[in-house]
């Protein structure tokens, strides 16, 4: 047989749109299949020492019947059907083909139970089929029922898991049933042990919606190719909605019902499903024109399912849909109809070589050809999710950029690089004023300078991972306060300052000596009617001297207020000035003299 991989993954248009900033919620299904492919995928490991698995006509246990529909019993794939006649405690089955129609002999039973169980022995009703496997702790049994209950047998029986001869005492155990063509009732307990939720839960939910490839009837039994592909991609909660001899837009009267086309069905089978991926392979029995139809259903489906992973698989057979120019036609039409839509893939079956039914059949799938179909769709899927996790995941922002710290001259402000997904690697920054560039200005953070009061400063952060770089700029923030009057409020040097006695600058700081009356000033250059804020560092070192500020000049009324000293503190003080100021004093008091030191002197505008 041949398995070349055909998979079409999203046209240019679609590759370049992934790689913009904008958030898509079925990329977050991309990666949830991805990771369940990996951490869920192919089949589970043997256990090391297996239950006693046995089968008879009556109860051994003594414990309580727990009813079927008990919410600690988690029934996943398709939907629940209960069998004509149902009396309790008979059984109950899932239905994964059809999922609004059901169809005689062509209607598969799927069980999937999952519950967690502390007891050393549990039995559970089953009967009309065949028990598949039984997984304990993500692993599976050697010991299962192979055969014992006949398809259409409804006689019920109990089915005995013993873990006595492994461990007698209670522990619990996360325990998943999974039957062909089976029903399953309630579930007794040993007088030891109890019933719980399953821990994890099903994981994504999966609908195929397909043609009569997708039927589970007598010759094909329940192992079609989508059941057992999506079981290998780690799914739990599955369903098929299969009808022979339709198509995207072809229904088809068939044993005196109706059969719709994928078209009349995508809502009750497709939307409604409410699934996290869509497998859609509808091709076979088409004609051209099956466009139009296409794009309404891939509409339908991402407007009502924004997060869904579409997989869209072009025409199954060769030679179908016939003749081969309307082959060529109808997957030309799927392809365009699927172009550049985000989340949907495209895989092209016709690189595959399968076995057919034969005697006259030579279109539909042995059981050998679901197998090698099956193994094909698990492989283009597994590579198609990698592939869009790995290399089609740039940065995502969800919370913009910020800056953080207070917008003063002489003050660092840094960015805050946001909240992003995908896992970026690297940051780089660019600062702003008023828009533009600010040359030098690379760094995570930003030192105000002079020129920044009176302007809006931003940042602009570009995020990048293996997989490229999204780029976002914070909110621009304004100063409150202008750019400081006071040349040399740090006390670097001396220079600037007129220094009466008592006052001296050392070691970068105002440094006043018992002073009384004496004052530091500074020429500065202040308009009038407006409001100033002053801002200081104080250190009292001996006594319990204060101190005033003041602002004034030639021909104004210098004004000012008094300054406490009291130990280390900022003091803020805010001034109204009446005419222009040229002037800025620091004076001494004459009835408490100040011996302290003074640092980061300021005078700004209030904007």
């Amino acid at each position: 047989m041949s398995l070349n991989l055909g998979i079409s993954l999203f046209s240019l248009a679609s590759r370049v749109a992934l790689a913009g900033p904008h958030y898509e919620p079925w990329r977050d299904t991309v990666t949830a299949l991805a990771r369940q492919i990996e951490a869920r995928g192919g089949q589970p490991p043997a256990m090391a020492a297996s239950p006693t698995v046995s089968i008879s006509a009556t109860s051994v246990l003594a414990g309580p019947l727990i009813d079927k529909g008990d919410a600690r019993i988690k029934a996943y794939g398709g939907i629940l059907r209960n069998p004509a006649g149902d009396v309790y405690p008979s059984n109950q089955f899932s239905q994964i083909d059809n999922l609004t129609y059901e169809s005689g002999d062509r209607t598969a039973r799927q069980v999937q139970r999952k519950f967690g169980c502390s007891s050393p022995r549990f039995e559970i009703l089953v009967s009309s089929g065949e028990l598949l496997r039984i997984i304990v702790d993500g692993e599976e049994s050697a010991n299962y029922l192979s055969a014992g209950i006949l398809p259409g047998d409804t006689t019920p029986r109990w089915l005995l898991v013993d873990f006595s001869a492994i461990d007698p005492g209670i522990k619990r155990r996360e325990i998943r049933i999974e039957g062909q063509s089976t029903r399953i009732g309630g579930i007794k307990l040993d007088t030891i042990g109890q019933l719980y939720a399953p821990r994890d839960d099903a994981g994504l939910r999966a609908i195929a919606l397909t043609d009569s490839f997708g039927e589970a009837g007598a010759d094909f039994a329940w192992t079609t190719l989508f059941a057992k592909s999506f079981k290998d991609l780690g799914f739990e909660d599955y369903g098929v909605s299969a009808f022979g001899g339709t198509g995207i837009n072809t229904g088809i009267a068939f044993g005196g019902q109706y059969r719709p086309a994928l078209i009349d069905r995508i809502v009750d089978d497709g939307v409604n499903a409410n699934a996290d991926v869509y497998v859609l392979a509808e091709a076979l029995n088409d004609s051209a024109g099956v466009g139009p139809s296409m794009v309404s259903i891939l509409n339908q489906l991402r407007a009502a399912r924004p997060a869904a992973v579409i997989l869209v698989v072009k025409a199954w057979c060769p030679t179908a849909p016939t003749p081969t120019p309307t082959k060529v036609i109808v997957n030309a039409e799927i392809e365009a109809a699927a172009a550049g839509r985000g989340g949907v893939f495209l895989f092209d079956p016709t690189t595959v070589s399968y076995e057919k039914v034969g005697g006259g059949d030579e279109t539909h799938p042995s059981q050998n050809g679901h197998n090698t179909l099956q193994a094909w769709l698990t492989s283009v899927v597994t590579t198609a999710m990698g592939e869009a996790e790995a290399g089609l995941y740039p940065p995502v922002n969800t919370v913009a950029p910020s800056i953080q710290g207070t917008f003063l001259e002489d003050d660092i402000l840094y960015a805050d690089v946001g909240t992003w997904r995908n896992e970026p690697t690297a940051f780089s920054y660019q600062w702003l004023r008023d828009g533009v560039d600010i040359s030098g200005a690379t760094q995570e953070y930003y030192t105000v300078g002079p020129s920044d009061p009176g302007t809006a400063l931003s940042v602009r952060v570009t995020a990048t991972n293996a997989d490229g770089s999204a780029v976002l700029t914070s909110a621009g923030i304004t100063s409150l306060y202008g750019p400081n009057l006071i040349s040399n409020g740090t006390f670097d040097a001396a220079t600037g300052w007129t220094l009466e006695t008592g006052w001296s600058i050392s070691g970068g700081k105002l440094v006043g000596t018992a002073v009384g009356s004496p004052n530091a000033a500074i020429n500065v250059s202040a308009p009038a009617g407006k409001v100033y804020r002053m801002q200081c560092d104080v250190v009292r070192t001996s006594g319990s001297g204060t101190f005033n500020v003041q602002v004034g000049g030639v021909g104004v009324t210098f004004g000012g207020v008094t300054l406490s000293s009291t130990g280390q503190k900022v003091s803020t003080v805010d001034l109204t000035l009446t005419g222009p100021a040229t002037q800025f004093r620091v004076l001494g008091n004459s009835a408490q003299p100040f011996t302290g030191e003074i640092d980061n002197l300021s005078l700004r505008e209030v904007l």
